[in-house]
């Protein structure tokens, strides 16, 4: 079964509520492998379901190319924000609660922790990413 193209880099997910989910879902799909974080127990189960029962969802409306079991094997979920952000991760989104202070330490532990050629993008509507991402270290490489 071709399960992973190694074409594809994995893609990084910091978060496990339902717009997480739906990112993971669009990436998946698309033949990445995802790697959420999050560091509550609890999310991260209900984020598994959630993932499983839209995939399924997806599979019943006829909307999916290979099988849901597929894209549920190519997502992952870690308590550890370093196991999701590992060598190779090419992008890593961020979908906290619009808060500064919450995103201001997220992106300096991405920073810190993901790949310097990786992407970090926020899904953040309300806030601009300049209020807590502008003064990254790695923001000058």
């Amino acid at each position: 079964m071709d399960t992973i193209s190694p074409a594809l880099p994995p893609i990084g997910i910091v978060g496990a509520g339902s717009i997480d989910v739906a990112f993971a879902l669009v990436f998946t799909r698309a033949g990445h492998v995802v790697r959420m974080f999050d560091p509550d127990a609890e999310g991260r189960e209900r984020a598994r379901r959630t993932f499983r029962d839209r995939a399924a969802d997806l599979a019943a409306a006829e909307l999916l190319d290979e099988a849901p079991d597929l894209l549920t094997f190519r997502m992952t979920l870690h308590a550890a924000m370093a196991e999701a952000l590992s060598d190779d991760v090419a992008m890593v989104i961020e979908c906290a609660p619009e808060r500064v202070e919450i995103k201001q330490a997220i992106f300096a532990e991405l920073d810190r922790l993901a790949p310097t050629a990786a992407v970090l993008a926020s899904a953040s509507s309300a806030l601009p990413v300049s209020l807590y991402a502008g003064e990254l270290a790695g923001s000058s490489q």
